[in-house]
């Protein structure tokens, strides 16, 4: 019934007795086996009481630890192979860097943020990134929504909001960046007001914006995080993304690798054939 593996005995086809009614069919008996395995660990309730009645215990969680570990493994690799793909695309070579990028990939598509092999500030962003979205929810179709989410990022990776009274940052650029940004809608160029704020935002605390994390991409990033938990990130989303991480490799590099293991390869093959095509449509 595909409920157990079970580890036999060397010699037990020789000590097996053969079948009443069919000599070729060698009889197993308790006798013969070593140790009892659950194929799915979530049974172990169900047979354990079952299996000590008859004196037997059941071995310890093998297969399936196993199993999701290779296909942990299969998918990091499958997303990575979509990551240098979609950044070939940008003229970004990911292939001579590929260990650095591996534990994010891993992470992403195995949804373990928690992961000590993660670089410190890429952790905090996975982790919080729920947090700052939902923060940044009522202007999440406005360009506002870059601004918030960057402030947010700062308070999460510092614990310093610099809206707040007493700090150095200049705050009245940060407000104009909201406000201006309020009235444009995210899919459109960024308004100059938004990216002088971000460039604020960056210069008055450098040490949150490190490994690939940058003012400009970290409110794209967290809205791949974000839908990615609740499906495939939009298209769009995407491609907003990569526009913004485009003057930098390492946010670039970061944020294709996100994408990949966010969307999948099968979406960023589509995605990507969906780019080639507009981009062939604009040049003709």
């Amino acid at each position: 019934m595909d409920t157990f593996v079970l580890e036999l005995r060397n010699d037990w086809p020789a000590t097996a007795r053969t079948h009443d009614w069919n000599d070729s069919v060698s009889v197993l008996e308790l006798g013969h086996v070593v140790s009892h395995h659950l194929v799915a660990e979530q049974d172990r309730g169900y047979y354990a009481p079952q299996a000590e009645e008859v004196g037997v215990g059941l071995a310890p969680d093998t297969y399936e630890p196993a199993w999701r570990a290779w296909t942990a493994t299969e998918e990091t690799d499958a997303a990575l192979r979509a990551a240098i793909q979609l950044a070939g695309d940008h003229s970004i070579d990911l292939s001579k860097s590929l260990e650095r990028w591996r534990p994010l990939s891993r992470a992403v598509s195995t949804r373990n943020f928690r992961s000590p092999d993660l670089p410190s500030n890429v952790r905090t962003l996975l982790q919080a990134a729920t947090k700052i979205d939902d923060a940044a929810a009522s202007v999440r179709t406005t360009q506002a929504y870059w601004v918030v989410t960057a402030l947010e990022w700062v308070d999460a990776a510092t614990g310093t909001f610099l809206l707040d009274a007493g700090g150095t940052a200049p705050r009245q650029k940060i407000r104009w960046g909201i406000s201006w940004g309020k009235q444009t809608h995210w899919e459109r160029p960024m308004n100059r007001m938004v990216s002088n704020a971000l460039k604020t935002i960056q210069s008055a605390a450098p040490e949150a914006f490190t490994e690939g994390i940058s003012a400009a991409t970290v409110g794209h990033i967290v809205r791949l995080l974000v839908e990615s938990r609740h499906g495939a990130p939009e298209p769009a989303s995407v491609t907003a993304a990569l526009n913004s991480a485009s003057s930098s490799p390492d946010e670039a590099a970061l944020t294709c690798v996100i994408a990949a293991a966010a969307l999948g390869p099968e979406l960023i093959h589509q995605l990507r054939m969906n780019l080639q095509t507009g981009s062939l449509s604009a040049s003709v």
